[in-house]
């Protein structure tokens, strides 16, 4: 019985294999006959009773003696059904199988069904020095959708592959794809597993269209997040009816861009929508009541904002209003390197009416710091990776609230890069609620001379600043990234 796994890929998994090893196989096959005899012992599990038959046939026929062999049935009718219409409830005894077995591995190798969801229910049973092999790991219409590569991310790394796939890829034999990662150094969160399930969520995204590639990075980061917990399909207000018809949303959300309109509201009737709209409000500086008067004209199910002022929202607008924060793409926005070439960093709009210009204040007084290497600027001319790179070669970054004390995204930026730390403007806590934290992910100062007080400080006392920077980093990872933010929107969507 040979396995429905391509030569090249067969030599690179049993490279990995050794006689002293004990291997959990996650969906049998030809592999269960043949890798059994490359480790010491062997536990193999099936959904499947056609298959388990016909291995079990083999496994007795051969008289194999170090395979245990387990046949369980998944909770709801098996159609063969994959991708994204596996569910967590449809195989959890399958998927937490590996929990029953008191058994450490050294390795498990996943290639049968809800495979997502056995990546994160195997993490706490490879052994430290392990390694988790997922076959036919490339073979998906949707990465993201299929895997959450975040969640991969987060509990591994990975150490080889084979990403040429039979279909897509030409001379290409059938099961050829595979990913072999290793284990972090992590704490397996158990209520992660449920993440997977959100994405089966129908949602419709209405956008302005000339934001469908928007020069803010926030608009176009958190619709491709959002994508990864839901089927997901974008409209503008040209097609949003027939979209909307045809598709049959389980949810609608009005995106950032449509509430970028100045100082009017949009121009939108959504009165024929019957599904439950959650608003995303943007620019909440300008025209709020009118955006608000729009949506009280229309349906809503939930007001989502990034203002602290959910309490005038509420009232006014006589909606459920939930804080949700935005955040910055980790991929960009990371350590490049270990170089400084500037000891204070600022690059943003300086503005007389935004926070009692503090920006500018500060800028009147930086001859008081000018031996310091200071890289200061009112104008950004540099695309996402170069300003990424420019904010990791500052050891302390200025950072203020922006306009109607918003906190902006240039916090959570830093943050991720794990170089620079920031040296903000004090507010109240009701603005920076648990996103900031005084001496512990960021400095807060009062005015512009206690900033320059601060920023003396810090910039001679390395380790003091090295902390706050880890802490800060640590803490974006855990709490603040849009895995963190849309999984809360997620969860409470209804």
């Amino acid at each position: 019985m040979n396995p429905l796994i391509s030569k090249k890929c067969y030599n690179l998994i049993t490279g990995y294999l050794n006689k002293d090893m004990t291997l959990l196989e996650i969906g049998s096959g030809g592999s269960t006959i043949n890798f059994c005899k490359l480790v010491k012992k062997m536990y193999s599990v099936e959904s499947n009773d056609y298959w388990y038959d016909i291995v079990n046939k083999n496994i007795e026929k051969l008289s194999i003696d170090n395979v245990n062999y387990k046949f369980i049935k998944s909770n709801e009718l098996d159609k063969n059904v994959g991708g994204i219409h596996w569910t967590y409830k449809m195989y959890e005894d399958y998927i937490n199988y590996v929990s029953t077995l008191n058994t450490k591995f050294d390795i498990i190798f996943i290639d049968g069904m809800a495979r997502q969801y056995c990546y994160l229910s195997c993490f706490n049973y490879i052994k430290e020095d392990g390694y988790v092999i997922i076959h036919d790991f490339y073979n998906n219409s949707n990465m993201q959708r299929m895997w959450n590569m975040d969640l991969l991310n987060k509990y591994y790394i990975e150490i080889n592959s084979i990403k040429e796939c039979y279909g897509k890829h030409k001379n290409t034999e059938r099961g050829n794809d595979v990913i072999i990662l290793k284990k972090r150094n992590i704490e397996y969160d158990i209520t992660d597993i449920k993440i997977l399930d959100f994405r089966l969520k129908k949602i419709l995204y209405l956008e302005n269209p000339l934001h469908l590639n928007s020069t803010y990075n926030y608009y176009n980061e958190f619709r491709n997040y959002l994508k990864r917990f839901c089927i997901f399909e974008i409209c503008t207000p040209s097609n949003v009816f027939n979209k909307y018809k045809s598709f049959n949303p389980d949810f609608v959300f009005v995106g950032f861009g449509i509430f970028d309109c100045g100082n009017s509201s949009p121009n939108l009737n959504l009165k024929f929508i019957n599904k439950p709209i959650y608003y995303i409000l943007n620019k909440e500086y300008a025209s709020l009541n009118k955006k608000l008067d729009w949506i009280k004209n229309n349906k809503c199910e939930k007001i989502l904002t990034v203002h602290h002022n959910v309490n005038y929202i509420k009232e006014y607008s006589n909606c459920i209003v939930d804080r949700f924060m935005w955040s910055c793409n980790n991929g960009t926005f990371k350590k490049y390197d270990d170089i400084y070439k500037y000891d204070l960093i600022f690059s943003g709009v300086i503005r007389k009416d935004q926070t009692d210009n503090l920006r500018g204040k500060i800028s009147n007084i930086l001859f008081k710091i000018e031996d310091y290497k200071i890289y200061f600027t009112s104008s950004r001319k540099l695309n996402n990776v170069d300003y990424a790179k420019l904010l990791n070669w500052g050891k302390i970054c200025l950072v203020t609230t922006g306009p109607a004390d918003l906190v902006g995204t240039r916090f959570f930026e830093i943050m991720a890069g794990n170089k620079s730390m920031i040296l903000c403007n004090r507010m109240s806590k009701d603005i920076y609620d648990n996103y900031l934290i005084d001496k512990f992910n960021c400095i807060m100062f009062d005015d512009e001379n206690d900033f320059i007080d601060k920023f003396k400080y810090y910039i001679h006392h390395e380790q003091e600043r090295k902390k706050i920077v880890n802490n800060a980093y640590d803490y974006f990872n855990n709490n603040l990234t849009w895995i963190n933010q849309i999984s809360k929107i997620i969860k409470n969507i209804k």
